[in-house]
């Protein structure tokens, strides 16, 4: 027992937790989301599962809604609702990785009074060590609170599935349940708490701050055979009035109590322990339950729920508890009427017990008073959207768009509308996140909102997303189940792709101030694109520091001059461990694993996240434009060309899939957020006279006219919408227009080879080169080869008959023996055939022009 900071004693006994579960009765989501988040990230940025009572945080959340950014999508929180006149009352706070796990159990609500500023009380207990027996009794706990959970299943097996996890070696050495008492129960609290302690107790000492209006709870105590039981109660803040403790048993004693220091003298004893004194020795039974009716006598039916930890005492333990507090032998001056903490039980004819967001279907489970004929739902952009399917106390919304709370709305049987109170959307995607995907997340933000990232602090994001990579990203691999049939997508027209105004950027495009751009937007940006697709946005604006003079200490360089200050050596290795890190990445990927485990939205998004750090590593200098090109292409190559040129990991995945389930695939893969990082990817080391540029801007087209999903990711508008934030943040105010070129240019060189392919795929070879009237070729040109399509000659060819020529298939398969009469180049068919457009002719010559004929060599 202490009242240590409980936070703080559990991260120094648990390091890498995966896990975190708190029980609380009422709840500040800006505390858990300023401090206890921010602090869990040290010990392994776990998942994080907050039992709350209904009333406390509905009534918290209508005032805080608008500040909070996290709820539902990095924590969850679980609203109890016991029924009228019921409170959920327990406070524990459980960590647990897969070497160990502690608990605490005490009387602090999930505030800053609660953790911080009042004076509480906890015990806590470790596995492996000696608090098996509590840590096997609060997973039975937690197994009786989840039945009054809606649809429990998911929850249940975030929160009971870590006991049976073979990899949490702790778990499996859990002894028998013990140590704890805890209501709703068919024995009441003090019962049980009797029942632990196994003897007649001679004295007892009761601390607490709340009390029954008739000292109901206290008598009680009284009648048990003690000697003298003590009250300790705070001065001008007793929790008993004169007109109760006159009609109390004469063997109960009343006694001041004040924090010891002075500091603390004005801090609020919220504790609440109960000290039994007992032939065999001492016990301490604290935790949660006020000297109440409701919290020491109820049972299952009726009363709190709450929890207690009952723990034998020796009497320096006991001494030590005591040597905080400064209790004197009278009693405070008590008011004239009771003063007990007193909850009002509102009663509300509808409310919303959970709202969760899975995809694009929304389910909400609610209470209401009586049958509704006819429900929906208000978000908070006051979009309205009538239920699909309703059943018992639950109703079924489809609901695409970002939405982070909800209110619900229903029509009586008598025709009256039923309004309940917002209610935040849990993000079932969000919160089913990996830990390597959760920690990832968590220093992207704690970067972006520092506003600064340097060197070293962009390859811990890089290490932390090869983490990502090679671990079970806790999704299945392909298309999210609510997709269903088939999908076509409606890409671009060649009208569209050829007309003047295409890829225009929009005209609310507000460049950035001459100069520059601001980091913090940039690691906004980089933020953004690891967010879940669909997530809402953060709703207060990410602090950014203005100026050096916020550092500590005044001596501190200015950031720039700090940057400045890295040597040469440090950069250099920086490059070398940047250079290996990517290394590792692209292995991580080549393994079937990688897509088995990750629904396409989650791998599209891993592929942007890839893209934009590439274009960061690039545009910092920590990879040279050579290194940067060829780089890219081993990731291409693993993703979409294959060793050979022909199917990557993605294409051999989708081919292995049905119709529909294929398309459903690449909807979920698709949008304009993919694809605007693609285009930052592909060009932006594209153009250049060597080779390594031709072959660099040839694969671009490939991946365009391959995958069309990868360039074309949706709407117009939405695209260009994407390609401004990226053009805002990452390019100086020049350069911002080269972003929406480039992906014009793009589009088309993707559009113009599918073309290419499709008019002479089945077209005789004799055919084609009949187009050619030239003597020779030259090498390194671009020729059509039927069966193999397009070729590069290595060497320059002599068009005689009998003559032979080496060809090497641009898919990088082996090279190829033709006859050199027939070696039909590219740009002679381009000139004299007559199939293709206009449109397509001119784009495919800016193409060639682009990477200059000559030499070139494939993407494989």
């Amino acid at each position: 027992m202490s009242e240590a900071n409980v936070v703080k004693r559990l991260c120094g006994a648990v390091e890498k937790a995966h896990t975190a579960i708190v029980l609380t009765h009422n709840i500040d989501f800006l505390f858990i989301e300023s401090v206890v988040i921010p602090r869990l990230r040290a010990v392994g940025s776990p998942q994080v599962t907050i039992f709350a009572d209904a009333a406390c945080s509905a009534g918290t959340y209508q005032t805080q809604e608008t500040l909070v950014s996290k709820l539902g999508s990095r924590y969850r929180v679980v609203p109890i609702d016991l029924g009228q006149a019921r409170r959920f009352h327990p406070k524990a706070l459980f960590l647990a990785g897969t070497e160990a796990s502690g608990l605490a159990v005490g009387s602090g609500n999930a505030t800053y009074g609660g953790w911080s500023g009042n004076k509480e009380i906890w015990t806590d207990f470790l596995a492996p060590g000696d608090g098996g027996a509590q840590i096997a009794s609060f997973r039975d706990y937690l197994a009786t609170i989840l039945t009054y959970v809606p649809d429990p299943a998911g929850i249940r097996a975030e929160v009971l599935g870590l006991f049976e996890t073979a990899e949490n070696v702790w778990a499996a050495a859990l002894p028998e349940a013990g140590g704890l008492a805890w209501t709703p129960s068919t024995k009441s609290m003090l019962d049980q708490m009797l029942a632990q302690i196994g003897a007649t107790p001679t004295a007892i000492d009761v601390l607490s701050p709340y009390y029954d209006p008739d000292g109901a709870a206290l008598a009680r105590i009284a009648d048990l055979g003690a000697k003298e039981v003590r009250a300790l109660l705070q001065p001008r803040r007793a929790g008993l009035s004169q007109d109760i403790v006159e009609k109390l048993p004469a063997n109960i004693l009343l006694r001041s109590i004040e924090p010891a220091s002075e500091d603390g003298r004005r801090k609020f004893i919220h504790a609440k322990a109960y000290v039994f004194d007992t032939p065999s020795g001492a016990f301490v039974a604290a935790g949660s339950a006020n000297c109440s009716r409701a919290a020491l006598l109820a049972d299952a039916s009726w009363g709190n729920a709450e929890i207690m930890a009952i723990s034998p005492v020796r009497d320096q333990e006991l001494a030590d508890l005591w040597s905080s507090y400064l209790v004197t032998d009278s009693p405070p001056e008590l008011p004239a009427t009771h003063p007990s903490e007193d909850w009002e039980f509102e009663t509300s004819e509808l409310r919303i017990l959970a709202a969760r967001k899975d995809g694009a279907t929304l389910t909400v489970h609610y209470k209401a008073e009586g049958e509704l004929s006819d429900i929906s739902i208000r978000t908070q952009a006051n979009v309205f959207h009538r239920a699909r399917s309703v059943s018992a106390a639950r109703a079924d919304f489809e609901v695409i768009e970002q939405v982070s709370s909800v209110t619900l709305l229903g029509i009586t049987r008598d025709g009256r509308t039923l309004t309940s109170f917002p209610c935040w959307i849990d993000d079932e995607r969000s919160l089913r996140m990996a830990p390597a995907e959760r920690i990832l997340r968590d220093k992207l933000e704690e970067a972006a909102a520092r506003g600064s990232l340097l060197g070293r602090d962009f390859l811990q994001i890089l290490e932390l997303f090869e983490l990502h990579v090679q671990r079970d990203a806790s999704q299945t691999g392909g298309a999210n189940k609510t997709l269903k049939g088939e999908i076509e997508p409606a890409y671009f027209s060649e009208a569209d792709i050829y007309a003047d105004g295409f890829g225009r950027p929009p005209s609310a495009l507000n460049p950035a101030l001459p100069g520059g751009f601001s980091e913090a937007d940039e690691l906004a940006l980089i933020y953004s694109f690891f967010r879940t697709p669909g997530e809402t946005s953060q709703k207060h604006s990410i602090r950014v520091r203005q100026s050096d003079e916020e550092k500590e200490g005044e001596d501190q360089k200015p950031e720039v001059v700090e940057r400045a200050s890295v040597e040469k050596a440090e950069l250099d290795a920086q490059r070398l461990r940047l250079t290996r890190l990517l290394a590792k990445i692209e292995t991580a990927m080549q393994r079937p694993e990688y897509l088995q485990r990750r629904r396409a939205d989650r791998l599209a998004g891993d592929i942007a996240f890839l893209a934009v750090l590439m274009a960061k590593a690039r545009s910092d200098g920590l990879l040279d434009e050579q290194v940067y090109r060829a780089q890219s292409l081993r990731f291409w190559r693993v993703l979409f060309f294959g060793p050979k040129g022909d199917n990557g990991r993605i294409p051999t995945f989708m081919n292995g899939l049905d119709d529909g389930a294929r398309s459903a695939f690449i909807a979920e893969m698709r949008s304009p957020r993919l694809s605007a990082a693609m285009t930052l990817w592909c060009t932006f080391d594209w153009a250049g006279a060597e080779a390594e540029a031709k072959q660099f801007r040839f694969s671009t087209a490939l991946l365009a006219s391959r995958h069309r999903w990868l360039s074309e990711g949706g709407e117009h508008d939405a695209l260009m919408e994407e390609l401004q934030k990226l053009a805002e943040k990452l390019f100086p105010a020049s350069r911002q227009k080269d972003l929406f070129d480039a992906w014009v240019r793009w589009v088309g060189d993707g559009h113009a080879l599918a073309k290419i392919y499709e008019a002479f795929g089945l077209r005789p070879q004799g055919e084609l080169a009949k187009f050619c009237t030239r003597p020779a070729v030259r090498a390194g040109e671009l020729a059509w080869q039927s069966g193999r399509g397009l070729c590069v000659s290595d060497h320059d060819i002599a068009r005689v008959p009998k003559g032979k020529a080496h060809l090497r298939p641009v898919d990088g398969s082996d090279r190829i023996l033709v006859q050199s009469m027939f070696v039909a180049p590219l740009l002679d068919i381009l000139k004299a055939d007559n199939t293709l457009t206009e449109p397509i002719k001119r784009h495919a010559f800016d193409l060639l022009i682009g990477i200059n004929l000559i030499p070139f060599s494939p993407p494989g």
